[in-house]
């Protein structure tokens, strides 16, 4: 007998917040995806997340994933490229332009998760503050026309010495769009910080 598919909540569930079993909430809640999954990372990204962006890809979705470029991504034992070669957009946000309070991810343009949950796994029931869902198209598009603005690094931290040529679109990581040449800086790092509109009163 064959379960019935995820189905979106009633208006009367249009906000939920979840403070217990935090992976399996989120689990929950990106297996309603339909099209698309975008999301951009406060902090480091922790592999339980990044088996879920590949869980999606694998399902067939459009998948976005905006990570800093921090000490904890770029030295993380995460095979990055697992992401790109499953048709995944991977972006790499400049640390010192960039003012990122709470994840964000956004469902099929429709419903908006938000908080500490790409570090779910890694931490205790104590220091997890809990995961927001809020089930709004007006605030997943100004999400998604933030997170489309935040600036990105135009080359691969992980291989510095490999640029983005022009007319790449932005945040395309090496081995789509990326030729040798000198050692590039980062772009547009005069650009004064951002924070995304998540709804939360901390972002």
């Amino acid at each position: 007998m064959h379960e019935p598919p995820p189905t979106r909540p009633t208006p009367e569930q249009a906000s939920q917040a979840f403070f217990a079993d935090p992976q399996q909430a989120l689990g929950s809640q990106l297996a309603l995806a339909r099209h698309s999954i975008q999301a951009c990372i406060a902090g480091p990204c922790s592999r339980a997340w990044f088996e879920l962006m590949l869980t999606g890809l694998r399902r067939g979705l459009r998948v976005s994933l905006s990570v800093q470029a921090v000490a904890g991504n770029l030295n993380a034992s995460l095979s990055w490229e697992r992401l790109t070669a499953l048709g995944g957009r991977l972006a790499w946000l400049a640390p010192d332009s960039v003012a990122l309070h709470t994840s964000v991810c956004v469902l099929d343009s429709q419903a908006v998760i938000s908080g500490n949950f790409a570090q779910a796994s890694s931490l205790s029931g104590l220091d997890f503050g809990g995961v927001l869902v809020q089930h709004s198209p007006e605030l997943a598009a100004r999400c998604e026309t933030a997170m489309a603005g935040l600036p990105t690094l135009d080359h691969d931290p992980l291989n510095p010495d490999r640029r983005r040529p022009a007319g790449a679109k932005p945040g395309c990581s090496a081995g789509q769009h990326s030729t040798p040449g000198r050692r590039p800086t980062r772009r547009a790092n005069k650009i004064p910080p951002r924070v995304l509109p998540c709804g939360r009163s901390n972002c």
